[in-house]
């Protein structure tokens, strides 16, 4: 159900991707975790990590590896 809500939700913010840019990521904080939603092809990668995590930091990290993963699965269908 929280994995439908979340690809829901990201395929939502889609709608405004010509007005405002495309969508890095959703920070969702809660009482005792973080939720981190980034979308990856047709659906989403959904993390979850303890609130002592510095956020920014770990979704841009995420962020980073999941962009790297995408062009090296391109590179590798097209070599």
């Amino acid at each position: 159900m929280l994995y439908m809500q979340r690809t829901l939700q990201s395929s939502l913010n889609k709608e405004f991707d010509d007005i405002l840019g495309p969508l890095d990521f959703i920070t969702i904080q809660r009482e005792t975790l973080l939720e981190f939603v980034f979308p990856f092809s047709n659906g989403v990668v959904l993390v979850m990590a303890d609130l002592d995590v510095v956020s920014r930091y770990l979704a841009k990290t995420i962020s980073f590896l999941i962009r790297d993963f995408e062009c090296r699965l391109k590179d590798s269908l097209y070599a």
